[in-house]
């Protein structure tokens, strides 16, 4: 199938399950508030907003794929889902007073119902927010595949599949019991299920910082500029089967005297073990012309190696750093401030200018 073909398919794919999560992710509020054709509403709305969203997404996604791309979407659905119920029952408590005590001093209270005025004030508010995080979705969607990372599950190999499956077991297990137990209850029930829903779906949350990985990458790309390196982002050869290895290849830096290469990686997990360093020495065999002469670094921003990665950068002589991550992202996204982004550099990376190069950048 054509790219562009394929694009149309994979966005009319998302968009269609895009609805489906936004409806599915705050349904048991929608039933709760006994309001269950909001469940439609909220669904059409955050399916709508794929008509704004870009095309750009050219590669073949599988069935898993699209699930985890689902999972992505439900959970950010189902986290909303909470939050409406929390403000649906803030507002139909005040609903309630202000009943009471216009009742009180006017004979007449006001409003008449209080789940109708806390569903009508609530309701058009859940539905703006919904689209804003929907509309977050596709912007990190798009980010996802203008920096180069896979969409789908390939985001989700820190997390064992079988862990994933254990975990939505005993959750599917607990809501049966909870059915079972409380089926004369039906209401308390749906605010249970509705509370549990964003736990059911935690282990879909993306483990890395997609969304931060191309600003991590070039905020670490002029640090070596900054000191006269020539930086290549994401290098690539053009060849299919070179590329494929050329993965976890993030930057090339080339100096006069000495040339890095680099994985960097921005996530939200504690720890990185060994496979962050894993294909980055046959990357360099396929890319340096000298790879004897490269230095190979693992650049982890706001993560932990584990003793993994540690004893393998040691054994294949990789260098690991850990660094701080919003901090030196910030400060080093200022490519014109030269010498700030030397002395970054020899702070955080402990690198020098290269003198040739860097007297080049300098003049």
């Amino acid at each position: 199938m054509p790219k562009d073909g394929l694009a149309r398919r994979n966005w009319i794919t998302l968009a269609l399950l895009a609805a489906a999560a936004g409806a599915a992710g705050c349904a048991p509020t929608s039933f709760f508030v006994h309001r269950p054709l909001s469940t439609v509403w909220l669904g059409l709305a955050v399916g709508a907003l794929a008509l704004f969203a870009p095309r750009i997404l050219k590669k073949k996604m599988s069935a898993a794929d699209f699930a985890f791309e689902f999972a992505e979407m439900f959970a950010y659905s189902a986290v909303m889902g909470v939050f409406w119920l929390f403000i649906y029952g803030a507002f139909f408590a005040t609903g309630a007073i202000i009943h009471l005590v216009s009742g009180y001093l006017f004979g007449g209270g006001w409003p008449r119902d209080a789940g109708t005025f806390a569903y009508w004030v609530t309701f058009p508010f859940m539905i703006a927010l919904s689209l804003g995080v929907a509309g977050t979705y596709w912007e990190r969607l798009r980010q996802r595949v203008t920096s180069g990372d896979a969409p789908g599950i390939a985001l989700i190999s820190r997390s064992p599949i079988a862990g994933v499956f254990a975990v939505l077991f005993a959750f599917a297990v607990y809501e049966l019991g909870l059915a079972l137990v409380i089926r004369r209850w039906p209401l308390f029930g749906l605010g249970l299920l509705q509370l549990s829903l964003p736990l059911i779906s935690l282990p879909f949350w993306r483990p890395g910082g997609a969304s931060n990985s191309g600003d991590a990458r070039k905020a670490i790309g002029n640090l070596f500029t900054a000191c006269g390196y020539a930086v290549t982002l994401q290098p690539r050869m053009g060849d299919e089967k070179t590329d494929a290895l050329l993965k976890p290849l993030d930057l090339f830096a080339q100096g006069q005297s000495s040339s890095f290469a680099l994985r960097v990686i921005a996530s939200s997990a504690d720890t990185a073990d060994w496979t962050a360093a894993s294909g980055l020495r046959s990357a360099v065999s396929a890319y340096a012309s000298e790879p004897a002469e490269v230095q190979s670094w693992v650049v982890l921003l706001g993560i932990r190696p584990d003793t993994s990665l540690v004893e393998f950068g040691v054994k294949e002589s990789v260098k690991v750093l850990a660094l701080p991550d919003a901090e030196l992202v910030q400060l080093a996204k200022n490519e014109t401030q030269i010498l700030a982004l030397q002395q970054l550099a020899l702070k955080y990376l402990n690198l020098r200018p290269d003198r040739k190069a860097a007297a080049a950048v300098n003049a």
